[in-house]
């Protein structure tokens, strides 16, 4: 662990395994690392702010006290959304090509507003779905965590080994 992951002490035979499991975002001042011990799940949360000064709080969850754990990802109702959006800018556009002046300009001005609006979702929802959240249900309380795809099946696939493991012993 860097200076910058500070957690209290670890326990008596207690040590970390694996890596640090770490997810931020460009437009969000939070970043959230989690790191996988013997017998807890330690998460951090550390929330920047004036560009340069930190707060950071901290959970640990005991891997016994775990009983679910669900992966889901973004709805996929945005996709239809924009699919929608995109059809019916292209008919306005289309139906003012085709129609008389005054109306030919509101219709087109009303499907290129349309486009741009299908545009944003479309780009929304291509950097929306490479997010999964990983939802930690059990003594805890209900924890959602937020990673890109690939990192949160490791990470849930190691979770879930360890989950076990600690309920075996």
């Amino acid at each position: 662990m860097d200076i910058d992951t500070i957690f209290p002490s670890l326990s008596c035979g207690e040590s970390v395994l694996g890596k640090k499991y770490r997810h931020s975002e460009c437009c969000s001042s939070v970043e959230t690392i989690c790191i996988l011990t013997k017998y807890r799940l330690l998460i951090r949360w550390k929330e920047s702010f004036c560009l340069c000064l930190h707060q950071s709080s901290y959970s640990s969850i005991d891997l016994n006290s775990i009983s679910r754990i669900d992966e889901t990802r973004p709805s996929r109702y945005y996709f239809i959304y924009c699919l929608i959006s995109m059809i019916i800018s292209f008919i306005l556009i289309i139906c003012g090509i085709v129609a008389g002046s005054i109306l030919r300009v509101a219709l087109i001005i009303i499907g290129v507003i349309f486009l741009v609006k299908a545009a944003f979702w479309a780009l929304w929802f291509y950097f929306f779905l490479k997010n999964k959240y990983v939802t930690i249900i059990g003594g805890c309380g209900r924890i959602t965590l937020k990673f890109e795809k690939s990192i949160a099946r490791e990470f849930e696939a190691k979770l879930n080994e360890l989950v076990y493991m600690t309920k075996m012993q």
